[in-house]
């Protein structure tokens, strides 16, 4: 961005999200920046920095940012979490690695604060920001169109009960380099977002909170969300928790649905009188996008324990493993670029689907939005889900950007389903569909499926 004034001491520069991010991810010039800024820290060479050295000086890396004009008890609360959230081996100190962990996180948290639209800021000359100014004005050029791809996005399906009556309830996660939210959809009933790091700290997440809301098809149903991020654990840098949080939903002050492992602060913050055990309720199907450039990994539970899926391409070759070990292995995919065979994960025998016609072909070009399918599915499979939100986006650029191409036109997949996922529906039920915009059983007694859509980046 282009400076619009100056004076002695201070810059006014227009930023956006993308100024920062591009600073932080040439990781060369920022551990540079990080070096010098730790030798500022520690004014005694001893090599760490305490409690102590942190709160004298790093508010002055980041001037104008908001929290140094915080009363100084709440200044000194913040240091201590920074503290403790980045002192990574507990040893009192803040080393030369843990610091540029810390000043990493921080500057994209204030990525996100600033957002994709230009503003302009007062700069202090040698602050961090005036730093980012100057490496985007050195890098005019550099491509900014990932700002906004999913690092990772999945979608699950439970089966449920909300007021007596049966319901689909789709849980969305998605994560992008600037956002972490939640989606939570029952077709024909209510859809909501919760945003998973609302601050400008993203070493703070979100409070718990609650929502009364009214049912779509029945005005004077009334049902109650509870939510409790504040500790969870995001394991692998998932986009789902693994630990430490939960989901609940209540009808007439009776929970109707549980998803999580703090059922006793569920209790505590809301009052509801949990008469009957819980359980965790029952999940019909995950669909998962993951992101790479020949491998590809999904870690989730399902079937009561938990799986590492790996997907690789490379060489006209896929192999599959399941929980490090090689399942299966797929030679000549450029003639075998749609196949099924039986694999089996945890001892459970599956029916896997594989379509990479898209890789194959180059599908999607040097752009990243080609993408291979995978399903396994086990019994009668599960329930497709229905794509809502940063899911349904992403699919429909995919949509439109296969539709550029007039030579693909005529087998682009839709964004509900793909050839693959014809082809497992008529291989389990003889014919049924599931290649519907909305969400529909596809034999849910007792059956599963996990499907991955691969995205190729350059």
């Amino acid at each position: 961005m282009k400076t619009s004034s100056s004076s002695s001491a201070v810059v006014i520069h227009a930023l956006n999200n993308l100024t920062v991010t591009g600073f932080v991810e040439d990781t060369t010039m920022f551990e540079k920046c990080s070096k010098e800024c730790f030798g500022k820290l520690d004014v005694d060479g001893q090599g760490g920095l305490s409690r102590e050295k942190l709160r004298a000086g790093f508010g002055k890396l980041l001037p104008g940012i908001g929290y140094v004009s915080q009363p100084k008890d709440e200044i000194n609360v913040l240091h201590d979490a920074i503290f403790e959230r980045f002192d990574a081996d507990k040893n009192g100190v803040i080393d030369g690695h843990e610091f540029q962990t810390l000043l990493a996180e921080t500057m994209l948290a204030v990525a996100r604060g600033i957002g994709g639209s230009p503003v302009l800021v007062a700069l202090e000359h040698g602050s961090l920001l005036m730093r980012a100014a100057e490496h985007e004005k050195a890098r005019p050029n550099t491509p900014t169109s990932t700002s906004q791809v999913p690092q990772n996005l999945i979608t699950c399906i439970y089966q449920t009960q909300l007021c007596n009556s049966p319901t689909y309830l789709t849980l969305t996660w998605s994560k992008t380099l600037f956002s972490h939210s939640l989606t939570i959809h029952a077709s024909n009933s209510f859809s909501l977002t919760i945003s998973l790091n609302p601050s400008t700290f993203s070493f703070f997440r979100t409070r718990p909170g609650s929502k009364s809301i009214s049912l779509t098809h029945s005005h004077h149903k009334r049902i109650k969300l509870y939510w409790d991020f504040t500790r969870a654990d995001f394991t692998h840098n998932s986009a789902e928790p693994e630990s430490c949080f939960y989901i609940a939903i209540s009808c007439n002050a009776r929970l109707e649905f549980f998803l999580g492992d703090l059922s006793d602060e569920l209790t505590q913050r809301s009052g509801l009188l949990l008469t009957h055990k819980l359980s965790q309720p029952a999940l019909l199907s995950r669909r998962e996008h993951v992101f790479g450039r020949r491998n590809y990994i999904s870690r989730a539970q399902f079937l009561g324990s938990k799986h590492e899926i790996g997907i690789e391409c490379s060489e006209g070759t896929l192999r599959v493993k399941v929980d490090g070990v090689t399942s299966l292995v797929v030679k000549r995919l450029a003639w075998k670029f749609r196949g099924n065979e039986k694999i089996f994960v945890g001892g459970v025998e599956f029916e896997f689907y594989w379509d990479v016609f898209n890789w194959v072909n180059n599908h999607g070009g040097s752009n990243g939005n080609g993408h291979g399918v995978f399903v396994f599915q086990v019994g009668d499979g599960g329930v497709w889900p229905e794509m809502v939100g940063p899911e349904k986006k992403l699919m429909r650029k995919s949509l439109s950007t296969s539709a550029a191409s007039a030579s693909m036109s005529s087998v682009s997949p839709s964004p509900s389903c793909s050839s693959v996922l014809q082809w497992a529906d008529e291989s389990s039920d003889g014919g049924r569909s599931s290649c519907s915009s909305s969400t529909r059983s596809c034999g849910s007694n007792g059956g599963f499926s996990l499907l991955l859509y691969a995205w190729k980046r350059d």
